[in-house]
């Protein structure tokens, strides 16, 4: 049985050992050679990775082999050893835990009149946004840009349970939410293909050309829809929590 590469996107240094390990180590200039591709006028945004993968793949040969990736789950708990034990649920089989969660946590507060409307109420019972959701650079997952929300600040699912409890109360339970809880971080292993891998090539080749950590991980990040199913507790690598006077 051919053991998998896993694909680790934390940082830079291990992008770099992640691809490193998908080419079997055997080329220690790789990550140098891909660093200094350069992109002609002619080629979309949209098509830089399929670029960079097939140069790669010209000059080195194609990676062989099946694929497993770190995957990371920004959220805010107010338990984090609750992942140990149920691992990171979709949407419909943590509903009710949070609404219990909630009204007691709102209790001696009254609800404001009218309510906050929100697009993710409306969303919600879709099967695509069931989740559960995580990026595949580390750096997104801690400072996602964009459309993308910020999961240390509250989750969608608590707005959501909060505006139908309290309406236009719901930042009291809100705030009282964030007081209860902890942002962190949840890794943990998923399968993946070889798209992934062009994934860090294209950020080590946005790192050579000079950009961010953060502007190369978010450009070649790719999310991760479990669309439903529960990512179990023995996949879970780490839960780290994030200490900030922000958060």
């Amino acid at each position: 049985m051919t053991q998998k590469v896993l694909l680790d996107f934390s940082n830079t240094k291990s992008v770099e050992d992640s691809v490193l390990r998908s080419f079997n180590n055997k080329y220690p200039d790789l990550v140098s050679w891909v660093k200094q591709i350069q992109i002609p006028d002619g080629v979309y945004c949209h098509e830089r990775e399929d670029y960079i993968f097939d140069l790669v793949c010209d000059q080195f040969g194609y990676p062989v082999g099946k694929y497993e990736a770190v995957w990371f789950h920004a959220t805010r708990v107010a338990n984090k050893n609750s992942f140990l034990k149920d691992g990171i649920l979709p949407k419909s089989k943590i509903h009710e835990v949070i609404v219990s969660c909630l009204e007691s946590l709102s209790e001696g507060m009254t609800r404001g009149e009218g309510e906050v409307d929100t697009i993710s109420s409306s969303a919600k019972q879709k099967k695509e946004n069931e989740g559960p959701f995580a990026a595949l650079f580390k750096e997104v997952a801690f400072y996602p840009t964009g459309h993308n929300g910020n999961y240390f600040e509250v989750p969608e699912i608590i707005k959501d349970i909060a505006d139908k409890l309290l309406g236009s109360n719901s930042f009291q339970l809100i705030n009282r939410f964030k007081e209860s809880s902890i942002p962190c971080v949840v890794s943990f292993k998923g399968d993946a293909d070889i798209k992934k891998l062009s994934k860090g090539l294209l950020y080590l080749n946005l790192m050579g050309r000079g950009c961010s950590e953060n502007d190369a991980a978010n450009q070649a990040n790719e999310y991760l829809d479990a669309d439903g199913q529960i990512i179990q507790p023995e996949n879970i690598i780490n839960i780290e929590n994030i200490i900030s006077d922000y958060f």
